[in-house]
């Protein structure tokens, strides 16, 4: 066997070798959010006002060893727009996002910044001024945007204690058959806690 495909042999072994440990688990996070503002960006007219909305959701993801970070996370958002005491708006949207992150960590502490994009969502309450606007346009959902989130961590009983600040902008729309109905732009900031470990 001559030198050169030696060379070629361990190389290609080196990469191998490589790729694998980059795989493994720097560290798997738990998230979940604790509180958000924001809302609907589309009103219905110049009077109306958030008057209420919130998020539940949560979030899985996997920093590979490599720093670079992977996350599936979900958020339903529910908003209601008032017109002095008339509910304008009465909307519950659902999306999905993957991001990517870079993660740093320290002896003590670890920060973490990443983006993502909306890859699914759903639609599942649309009323305007008490009408139900899903009645006719219920069979697809369209939900595009992205996410942007930073957050820190502190190092304790061999677990990573996350607080962070997330950043969601999207738009979102359902058609029936012949009709498209948009919901509006989403914009809300959501602060969450995790664990990683």
């Amino acid at each position: 066997m001559n030198t050169l495909k030696l060379i070629q042999i361990y190389t290609t072994t080196q990469l191998l070798i490589f790729c694998i440990s980059s795989l493994h688990a720097k560290e798997i996070q738990v998230l979940l959010p604790l509180a958000a503002s924001g809302g609907n960006n589309n009103k219905l007219s110049t009077t109306e006002k958030t008057s209420e909305f919130s998020t539940t959701g949560y979030g899985l993801a996997y920093v590979f060893k490599n720093n670079f970070g992977l996350g599936y996370i979900n958020s339903t958002a529910t908003y209601v727009g008032s017109a002095g005491s008339v509910i304008s708006q009465n909307q519950t949207v659902q999306a999905n996002a993957l991001e990517l992150s870079y993660f740093k960590g320290f002896k003590k502490f670890s920060f973490q910044l990443g983006l993502g994009s909306i890859i699914s969502g759903t639609v599942s309450k649309h009323e305007q001024s008490g009408v139900d606007v899903l009645a006719n346009a219920n069979s697809k959902s369209l939900v595009n945007g992205s996410t942007t989130f930073g957050n820190v961590g502190y190092k304790m009983f061999g677990l990573n204690f996350i607080v962070g600040y997330r950043i969601w902008d999207y738009y979102a729309q359902h058609k029936g058959s012949s009709i498209t109905r948009g919901v509006g732009n989403f914009n809300y900031s959501e602060t969450f806690v995790g664990i990683g470990f």
